[in-house]
């Protein structure tokens, strides 16, 4: 029986601000995907699952992608924490659901065209050593609530100073 991985989140202090990041078995995933694919200028990429998604239309496309219903998809995962949108190194992942269990199964650089929002993940140059995880989608669920709570929290504050 393969072993499952452990996803949850962690608080980072960024260089501008404070986010949460994936943490798989309590390892921030920056720091996971940078050790094993070092040629790629992860280190301190933060997730898209951020409030901070430079426009609603890309926030669409990863609050869509990050669980799918059935099947797979390809779901924006970590982007520049200067620029904060699709245009910058923006790191994808391959998800696959199957019943309980959801898999990560590969990483990759998106090379798809900016000009339509939809097509990212369309063209990925896949991570050589890209590493793979399984986790429980029970446990996978409460790691997105955890970004949602944060997103709500972050929204309610941008609201409150007058920026929504």
């Amino acid at each position: 029986m393969i072993a499952m991985n452990r996803i949850s989140t962690l608080k980072i202090t960024g260089e501008f601000d404070p986010y949460l990041q994936y943490a798989i078995d309590k390892a921030p995933l920056d720091n996971i995907l940078d050790k094993e694919c070092p040629e790629n200028g992860i280190l301190n990429l933060i997730p898209t699952l951020d409030r901070s998604l430079e426009t609603k239309e890309e926030r669409i496309i990863v609050w869509s992608r990050i669980l799918p219903e059935s099947g797979t998809s390809i779901c924006p995962i970590l982007m520049c924490e200067d620029d904060r949108d699709f245009y910058c190194l923006l790191i994808v992942v391959e998800i696959e659901v199957i019943e309980n269990t959801v898999l990560w199964k590969r990483f990759g650089l998106d090379k798809s065209s900016p000009n339509n929002l939809s097509d990212v993940g369309t063209t990925v140059k896949w991570l050589d050593n890209s590493p793979s995880f399984m986790f429980e989608k029970t446990e996978y669920q409460l790691m997105i609530e955890s970004f949602k709570k944060q997103y709500d929290a972050d929204e309610s504050e941008l609201h409150k100073k007058g920026y929504t």
